[in-house]
């Protein structure tokens, strides 16, 4: 394709609630035998809440336009706000912008006094959207119907603004933010300046953000029928990448074992594929159950999940390892994210499921009593379901052990 090629990048309460179910017991020495079980741990409520947001020492921030509420591990609040009319949190959780009456008002969520206010303009009739991006000192945010803006981060004074049109999404990666567009653009922006940079093309839209994998980007363009992959360098913008795929409503793409792996369909049919760094494909094979798909690595290989929380495992030479679950997604919904901790694979549907990541054995499940519109994993195996109502649970997986019988 005449563009320069690369590497890829190296693959990144005591009693248990009502209506858990245990999973089978694992093989365990001596007289006893492990067994995992969900256990509720705490239950908060942030109403209006749709996203969530895991830090570093696994404290837990839901939020939507509305409001936001941040908890410790324990479910202790560390912040909560009410009754806004618009809010973007930044992807770190370091700052948030939000709508209160007349105001525009930039937070800092971090630190010892979360919720501390840097600055309030009023009147602003900007109303800030998901998501924002911090550069070294401006904040870029999106406006419902203003397009992109630069946000003084102490003052929040407007540096700049740019006028988009259509669907927008952007990501924060090598000081730069990343967009792109429904209109099939990615877009190169300074942070601090405006100025935009690369800008690449392609007749699909996008359908979300970029992702960031180490030094390189990859963005994934479809409609029903077709999709391109894009690789580009996350400095210069340079094209490392592009491939035009007869493969439809493909999702984002993984890099594992110098390859690019996408799952997506084509006549009806859920379909993976692996390519090289140089957009060759090495394998294709079909996906048992119906997508959306969202992949992840795992144990060596690829997990894929769907909406239905229905999960695959494929080795990187295409072999099926293991499938788990069963059901038809509603296939206008993006499915959850799967998750991958210490050896458990997690797949979120109309119910939690812990599966061993190697054998997709199942270790536990968790009936949920509404729709899950966002989930985490935490590196303690505890697990947060925040679902539609805005009802935040977080679940442990806890161990028990069982005595069995000499004889």
């Amino acid at each position: 394709n005449g563009m320069r090629t690369s590497p890829l990048p190296p693959s990144p309460a005591s009693a248990a609630s009502p209506g858990f179910q245990a999973g089978p017991r694992l093989a365990g020495r001596g007289r006893a035998l492990k067994r995992l079980a969900f256990e509720q741990a705490w239950q908060q409520v942030v109403p209006g809440a749709d996203r969530l947001l895991l830090d570093r020492a696994d404290g837990i921030t839901a939020w939507g336009r509305t409001g936001l509420g941040a908890f410790t591990p324990g479910g202790r609040p560390r912040l909560e706000l009410r009754g806004l009319d618009g809010l973007a949190v930044a992807p770190g959780g370091a700052y948030a912008v939000l709508r209160e009456g007349e105001a525009l008002v930039g937070l800092r969520l971090d630190g010892r006094l979360p919720g501390r206010a840097l600055w309030r303009r009023s009147p602003s009739t900007l109303v800030p959207r998901e998501p924002l991006v911090s550069g070294s000192a401006t904040l870029f945010l999106l406006s419902a119907g203003q397009g992109a803006l630069g946000l003084a981060s102490h003052t929040g004074r407007e540096q700049w603004r740019l006028q988009l049109r259509g669907g927008t999404w952007p990501l924060g990666a090598q000081g730069r933010c990343w967009l792109t567009t429904e209109l099939g653009s990615v877009l190169q922006v300074h942070p601090d300046s405006g100025a935009v940079g690369a800008a690449v093309h392609c007749p699909l839209p996008f359908h979300g953000p970029a992702n960031l994998h180490g030094r390189q980007l990859s963005a994934v363009a479809s409609d029903a029928d077709r999709s391109e992959l894009m690789v580009l360098d996350a400095a210069s913008g340079e094209p490392l990448l592009r491939r035009a795929l007869a493969l439809g409503r493909a999702g984002p793409a993984v890099p594992l074992a110098r390859r690019w792996f996408l799952a997506g369909e084509r006549a009806g049919e859920a379909r993976i594929l692996a390519l090289t760094a140089s957009g060759r494909t090495v394998w294709e094979r079909p996906l048992p159950f119906a997508g959306p798909w969202r992949l992840l690595p795992c144990a060596g290989g690829l997990l894929a999940t769907n909406r239905a929380g229905a999960a695959v495992c494929v080795e990187t030479t295409g072999k099926l390892r293991w499938t788990a679950g069963s059901g038809a997604p509603d296939e206008t919904e993006q499915p959850l994210a799967p998750a991958v901790r210490r050896g458990v694979a997690f797949a979120f549907g109309p119910e939690v499921r812990a599966l061993d990541a190697r054998s997709g054995g199942l270790l536990a499940a968790l009936p949920l009593k509404a729709p899950a519109v966002a989930a985490a994993v935490g590196r303690s195996l505890d697990v947060y379901v925040l679902d539609e109502s805005g009802r935040l649970t977080a679940w442990r997986l806890a161990t028990h052990l069982s005595a069995v019988r000499r004889g």
